[in-house]
C-alpha cells in the first residue's frame, strides 16, 4: 500500500511481507528533509515496528554535496531507532553516493543489512 508519493521520496508498507518502505529519488533538497522524515514517521507509526522490517531503498538517492554528507549519519541513526525487527539500506546505484552512505555507516553502530543491487 503506497501511502506518500511524491517526487522525491514514497512511503509504503506491504502488510503481507510486513515491510515498511521508504525510497529516496534523487537529491533531496535541504527544504524537503522535514516533510520526508515526517512521512516516514508518519508510516512507520500505523505498523508494530517489533514485527516488521523497515526497508530504506536509497538505489536512486544521488550524492549529496560534501556540506550535506553528515547529515547522512543523522538520518541513519534515526531510522535505527525506530527500532524495527530488521533494518535494510538498499545502496545507491551511483558510486558516490554510495561511498558517501559507506562512510556515514562507519561513524555509527550500524547492525541492519546493506543490499549492493
Amino acid at each position: 500500500m503506497l501511502l506518500v508519493d511524491t517526487l522525491k521520496f514514497k512511503t509504503s508498507i506491504y502488510e503481507d511481507k510486513k515491510q515498511v518502505h521508504v525510497q529516496i529519488i534523487g537529491f533531496i533538497r535541504k527544504q524537503l528533509v522535514e516533510s520526508y522524515f515526517e512521512a516516514v514517521k508518519e508510516t512507520t507509526d500505523k505498523v508494530d515496528h517489533e514485527t516488521y522490517t523497515l526497508i530504506v531503498d536509497a538505489r536512486e538517492q544521488s550524492p549529496l554535496p560534501s556540506a550535506t554528507e553528515p547529515e547522512l549519519v543523522t538520518a541513519i541513526t534515526y531510522y535505527i531507532s525506530l527500532n524495527f525487527s530488521k533494518l535494510i539500506i538498499m545502496m545507491p546505484k551511483s558510486n558516490i553516493a554510495k561511498t558517501q552512505i559507506l562512510n556515514a555507516l562507519e561513524q555509527i553502530d550500524y547492525k541492519g543489512e546493506l543490499v549492493y543491487s
